[in-house]
C-alpha cells in the first residue's frame, strides 16, 4: 500500500532524490528498485499477515525493509525507544525480527540479520514480489510505545486509518515548496517520524539524514534543506549550537512536533533560524489534533495549535465535568484519527485511556473560544507540594535561565516524613555555579529544591521527559544520604 508512494514517484520523477544519507543517496528509481529486490529476497522468510518487528536504527535500511515488508503483505512493527527483548517479543506477538545485528539473546522467534553480506546479495536479487491487495481493515503498521509512562503499549494502524492520516498530514502547511529536502530528527520508529517520511514522499521530496559529525550550521548550509522536523528539546539544542550571527538559508520551514513551543524558544527560533514555524499537537493514539503557524500562536504561551476539523477536544474538571472555554483541566480527544484502543496487549488494562470514544492523553490544557489548544503539561507530572499543584515546567524554565544549565527536569518524591519534596535533575553545560542555580529556584518558586546532576535527561522518541528513572535515582540517593554516617558519628 504505502510502498506505492515510492513506486508512483519513481514512475514520475525517477532521477529525483528520495533518500539522502551522509555518505550515499538514492533516487526514486534506485529506491524503488532496491525495495523490489529486498522484497524478493525476504519473500522466502516472510508470509502475508505476519507481524515483523524491524529493529534497524539506520534510516535508509529501516525504510527499505519497512517498505519491502509492506509489499509482501505483512505488518511492520517498530519500537519507539524500547529495547528488543524476549519479553517484548512475547508480549506483543511478534512473529519474526529483522535486525541489523544479532539480538544478543536466544530468541524463540525467527530472526533475519541484515548485515553487509545480506545487503550485497539483496542488490543482485532478481526475484520481485508484486504488491498485494490490501483490505481497508488489514493491519499495515504497528507501533509499540511507552510514551512518558514506561508502560509498553501497542497501537495498530489499518489501511483505512493510515490512508486517513496521510491525507490529514498537513503537507501543504509543513513544506514550503514542491520536492522539498527534509530532515526529520524524529525517527520512523515513532508514528510521527513514520507519517512525516511518507508525507515528504507524497510531494516528491527527499528524506535526508544529518551527518552527526557536522554542525547544524554546516548541515543547513551544505545540504540545501527546505524543512526541518524537530521536537522542542531538539530545536533548543540545535539553536544553542548555531554560531553568533548565523543566518539560516531563506525559506526554511520548521515543523515542531511532540509538544507546545514556549514563547522564549519561539522567539529565539524566529531570530536565529526561521519565521516559518508550524507547531502540531497529537499522539500515536490520536493522529494530528491541532496545528498552528507561529504567527497565529504569537503571544500565546503553551500554544499547541488550532484544533483541526476532524478532531474534537474537551476540557474536564477533576470530577469529569465539562469546563467552559478558557478553563484549565484535563484534555480529552476524539475524532476520525483516534484509534479504538490499544491493540492486543496489556497497555491499558483498566481502559482508563479510552472511554466512550474519547482518548484521555493525561495532558493538562485549555481551549480558547477561538479553538486554540494550549497544553500546559502532563497531569501525572504535577508536583503536589503542601497541597499546591505546581507544573514542573516552572522549575525547569527557572533552571534553564541560569548560565551553565543545558537541560533540566523537575519532579517530586516523598521524604522520610512522607511529604513530597521538589527535586531538579540538571545537565551541566560548561561552568555552572550551583549556588546561583539554587538561589534562582528559591527566588522564583519559594521552595527549597533538592538538586541532582545527571549526564542526560531521559526522554522518549519525541523528546518528552521520562521522569520515572529520575524519581528512582533521587529516591536511591535520598536513601544513601540517610544511611551515610553523620560527622559526629565518625568522631
Amino acid at each position: 500500500m504505502f510502498e506505492r508512494i515510492v513506486a508512483y514517484q519513481a514512475g514520475r520523477v525517477p532521477d529525483e532524490a528520495a533518500i539522502v544519507l551522509p555518505h550515499q543517496s538514492w533516487s526514486y528509481g534506485a529506491f524503488a528498485d532496491l525495495i523490489d529486490r529486498f522484497a524478493g529476497k525476504l519473500s522466502d522468510v516472510i508470509e502475508p499477515g505476519r507481524r515483523i518487528l524491524i529493529d534497524i536504527p539506520h534510516l535508509g535500511a529501516h525504510w527499505l525493509v519497512t517498505l519491502a515488508v509492506e509489499k509482501l503483505g505483512a505488518t511492520s512493527m517498530a519500537l519507539a525507544g524500547i529495547p528488543t527483548t524476549q519479553a517484548v517479543l512475547d508480549q506483543f506477538g511478534v512473529d519474526q525480527v529483522i535486525s541489523d545485528r544479532p539480538l544478543g539473546f536466544a530468541a524463540t522467534k525467527p530472526s533475519t540479520v541484515i548485515d553487509d553480506a545480506w545487503l550485497q546479495e539483496a542488490k543482485t536479487e532478481t526475484r520481485t514480489a508484486p504488491p498485494r491487495q490490501r483490505r481497508p481493515d488489514d493491519a499495515v503498521r504497528i507501533v509499540v510505545t511507552s510514551g512518558t509512562t514506561g508502560v509498553n503499549r501497542m497501537i495498530m494502524l489499518d489501511r483505512a486509518m493510515l490512508d486517513l492520516r496521510i491525507n490529514h498530514s498537513g503537507v501543504s502547511q509543513v513544506f514550503a515548496k514542491p520536492k522539498p529536502r527534509v530532515i526529520s530528527e524524529i525517527g520512523p520508529g515513532s508514528i510521527g517520524g513514520f507519517m512525516l517520511g511518507l508525507a515528504a514522499w507524497m510531494v516528491g521530496g527527499a528524506l535526508c539524514q544529518r551527518d552527526p559529525a557536522k554542525t547544524w550550521a554546516e548541515t543547513l548550509d551544505t545540504m540545501e534543506i527546505d524543512a526541518l522536523i524537530l521536537a522542542p528539546i531538539q530545536l533548543k539544542m540545535a539553536l544553542e549550537s548555531l554560531p553568533p550571527g548565523y543566518k539560516a538559508p531563506p525559506g526554511l520551514a520548521l515543523f515542531v512536533a511532540g509538544g507546545s513551543l514556549s514563547l522564549p524558544l519561539m522567539q529565539a527560533t524566529r531570530e536565529l533560524l526561521t519565521d516559518n514555524i508550524i507547531v502540531t499537537y497529537g499522539a500515536t493514539e490520536t493522529g494530528s489534533v491541532a496545528i498552528g503557524h507561529a504567527e497565529m500562536l504569537e503571544g500565546f504561551e503553551d500554544g499547541a495549535g488550532f484544533i483541526q476539523p476532524w478532531a474534537e477536544v474537551e476540557i474536564l474538571d477533576a470530577d469529569g465535568n465539562l469546563l467552559p472555554p478558557g478553563a484549565v483541566g484535563e484534555v480529552r480527544v476524539r475524532g476520525d484519527e483516534v484509534v479504538d484502543g490499544y491493540f492486543d496487549g496489556p497497555g491499558d488494562p483498566e481502559r482508563a485511556s479510552f472511554k466512550d470514544g474519547w482518548f484521555y492523553p493525561r495532558d493538562l490544557g485549555t481551549v480558547t473560544p477561538a479553538g486554540l489548544l494550549k497544553v500546559l503539561g502532563r497531569l501525572d507530572d504535577l508536583l503536589n507540594l503542601g497541597g499546591d499543584k505546581i507544573l514542573p515546567s516552572r522549575f525547569e524554565q527557572a533552571a534553564l535561565s541560569v548560565t551553565g544549565v543545558r537541560d533540566a527536569a523537575a519532579f517530586s518524591i516523598p521524604n522520610e516524613l512522607g511529604l513530597e519534596v521538589p527535586w531538579l535533575a540538571y545537565v551541566r553545560k560548561g561552568k555552572l555555579d550551583v549556588a546561583v542555580l539554587q538561589a534562582r529556584l528559591q527566588m522564583s518558586l519559594k521552595w527549597a529544591v533538592q538538586l541532582m546532576e545527571v549526564p542526560e535527561i531521559p526522554r522518549n522518541a519525541l523528546g518528552k521527559i521520562v521522569r520515572g528513572p529520575l524519581r528512582e535515582a533521587a529516591t536511591n540517593r535520598q536513601q544513601e544520604l540517610k544511611r551515610s554516617p553523620k560527622p559526629h558519628d565518625q568522631e
